[in-house]
């Protein structure tokens, strides 16, 4: 039987050496649900196919679970033998991309095609037979996998497009002097935020490039078509709302809305128990956000699947008022990374309209005390520095405490804000004392669980 372990890790890393990492999750979704669908050509998925893909890919499917995730998409999406994988059409871009679009063997985008092909003979020859039509349809599969790749490696670049409008001459990327100097100003407070490294670089990743699609609009030059809503996924208490404020007023320094402000909501702002009043909600709440952004918190939750439900009627209201208000409304999503995926997939428009994912990651230790630590010198509270490794362990003790339900950044301001009344507590008891100790914290004000 084929091992392919190791060509699976070597495509991960192709995908983090090309600035790809985030679609490593999507690439595993694609190569595990083309290795069910192929077991599934005899509309029957035995013991040791399960056994084998829950093998290869590490996971725990139960067959019902595997039909739930892959089987029904496909439907939607037509035959999988007649499409290329998402990853292999996005990998032979960024390969072209990367040497000019010259032509020539995509090397790094054959590795995925041979990825996807030892997994069609994972899937076809775990149960120890190997029937005529299963071996025809992977090599079906495989074939027009790798057409696509030869087609790809005989493109030459394509002319730049001008027309009468293109001014020749250099250019200058800066804003109007006030407009810039607020710009800068914006990103140096997004940059100086504790933790949150991979969203600082999403979020100049955008800044860039709107500069640059403005910049070539007013050139005159073919504007890619990119949807500018966004999903935010991570655990609560990561900064997302706050994150979603700076885009905001960033947009708005740059153009690309009216006024910035940020309209937060949730399921409860926008379904109605009744008949016929959620879509008047959902007209309302966004109303408010036009020519700023609509922040939809725990999004997932719009989609419960009970008959009874009017989350549906609010995703579908919702969706119509983003392609009527398309110039002027920016709609971020934002919740749990698994529950959001579901959310996505509930809906095929919605998939379509949010696909530029930022992560955030829960904050570190070191982040939390330097969270913590923000929170003090901002209300001129103090600590002595002997208690650095005190606190580390306050709040170790309440991740273990909290356990799945612990809220970052929100559980380090409930903590300080109990620290500092048990400080007040205990200076009131004493009755007089100098004026120091109003701004010391000490490690009995530390222990306040």
């Amino acid at each position: 039987m084929i091992d392919i372990g190791q060509q699976l890790l070597k495509c991960d890393e192709l995908l983090d050496r090309m600035g790809m990492r985030k679609q490593i999750d999507e690439f595993h979704r694609e190569i595990i649900r083309e290795t069910y669908l192929l077991t599934m050509l005899d509309a029957e998925l035995d013991k040791a196919e399960l056994i084998t893909i829950n093998s290869f890919f590490k996971t725990m499917f139960s067959p019902e679970g595997l039909k739930e995730r892959f089987y029904e998409d496909c439907q939607v999406e037509g035959c999988f033998l007649r499409r290329v994988p998402e990853t292999v059409r996005l990998v032979a871009e960024k390969e072209r991309f990367d040497r000019g679009g010259a032509p020539g063997i995509l090397l790094c985008t054959r590795e995925f095609a041979r990825a996807f092909e030892q997994a069609g003979n994972v899937a076809i020859g775990c149960n120890g037979s190997r029937m005529r039509y299963e071996t025809d349809a992977l090599d079906s599969y495989i074939n027009n996998m790798l057409n696509y790749v030869r087609e790809e490696e005989k493109k030459t670049p394509e002319p730049v497009k001008q027309n009468s409008s293109v001014v020749a001459g250099d250019f200058d990327i800066r804003l109007e002097n006030t407009r810039e100097a607020k710009l800068e100003e914006l990103l140096k407070e997004v940059d100086s935020m504790i933790g949150l490294e991979s969203v600082k670089k999403d979020i100049h990743d955008l800044v860039n490039f709107i500069r640059i699609k403005q910049l070539r609009e007013s050139r005159g030059f073919e504007i890619p078509i990119m949807s500018m809503h966004l999903v935010f996924t991570g655990n609560p208490g990561t900064g997302k709302t706050t994150i979603a404020r700076k885009i905001g007023e960033i947009y708005k320094v740059l153009g690309v809305l009216e006024t910035g402000q940020l309209i937060e909501t949730d399921r409860a702002g926008m379904v109605s128990g009744y008949m016929g009043q959620t879509a008047a909600k959902v007209e309302s709440i966004v109303e408010k956000a036009r020519g700023g952004i609509l922040f939809i918190d725990e999004a997932y939750t719009l989609v419960s699947g009970a008959d009874n439900d009017y989350g549906q009627e609010a995703v579908d209201t919702l969706l119509k008022l983003m392609e009527d208000h398309r110039d002027d409304l920016i709609v971020i999503v934002a919740g749990y990374p698994e529950p959001m995926e579901r959310f996505l997939n509930s809906n095929p428009g919605l998939r379509s309209r949010f696909n530029k994912y930022i992560v955030f990651e829960n904050y570190s230790h070191n982040e939390l005390y330097e969270i913590f630590k923000k929170f003090c010198d901002s209300n001129d509270y103090r600590f002595a520095p002997e208690l650095h490794e005190t606190i580390l362990q306050h709040i170790q003790d309440l991740i273990i405490s909290k356990g799945d339900k612990f809220a970052n950044g929100r559980e380090i301001r409930n903590y300080f804000e109990k620290v500092i009344t048990k400080q007040a507590n205990r200076i009131v008891a004493q009755s007089k004392g100098s004026v120091e100790e109003l701004i010391s914290i000490t490690a009995e004000d530390l222990d306040c669980e």
